[in-house]
């Protein structure tokens, strides 16, 4: 530094922390109620749903084919042009193991205001090469209560037990 100028100070910006704490029991023991990570991405494990979609673009492989999909709700029939790929999902079980899953067919929708695994199409998924029936039917599943829910996947061989949070879905947090 020269003598008589004063070194400026330099500013960045500082990524915000974003902390999200569930609600529960007292005597509950569930190490999965609170999720500290700030990269955790929350899916609805839906039961009624025949897709994945997801907002989030960082997390399809591969490239995204414009593809006018229709979708059933509550509301009605509604055919968009939304984007179809493979998702790359990374799910932790109950023993703190990740397991990473490549699954085609999964849409992109940008403007989904929720992230969505449909279970019968995740059972399609991992009973592709099956016979009749070609689906894991027996082995993914999902089962909720009011405020707690536990997944099951891949021909039982993985489990994960989550509370629910403040929406009381099924909100599962993955890439944790």
């Amino acid at each position: 530094m020269r003598h008589g100028r004063r070194r400026r100070k330099r500013t960045r910006n500082l990524p915000t922390l974003y902390i999200r704490a569930f609600a529960t029991f007292e005597d509950s023991t569930d190490d999965n109620a609170i999720s500290w990570d700030t990269d955790d991405i929350p899916f609805v494990i839906d039961n009624s749903a025949t897709g994945i979609i997801c907002s989030v673009g960082k997390l399809f492989i591969g490239p995204l084919i414009s593809t006018k999909v229709t979708l059933e709700t509550a509301e009605g029939l509604t055919t968009k042009t939304k984007f179809v790929g493979t998702i790359r999902l990374v799910m932790t079980c109950d023993h703190n193991k990740q397991h990473w899953y490549d699954i085609p067919g999964s849409f992109f929708d940008p403007d989904s205001p929720i992230n969505l695994i449909g279970i019968p199409f995740l059972g399609d998924y991992f009973g592709k090469n099956d016979k009749v029936p070609n689906s894991d039917d027996d082995g993914t599943w999902v089962k909720s209560s009011a405020s707690r829910s536990q997944f099951t996947w891949d021909y039982r061989k993985n489990e994960r037990h989550f509370s629910h949070g403040s929406s009381r879905l099924p909100e599962l947090y993955l890439y944790v």
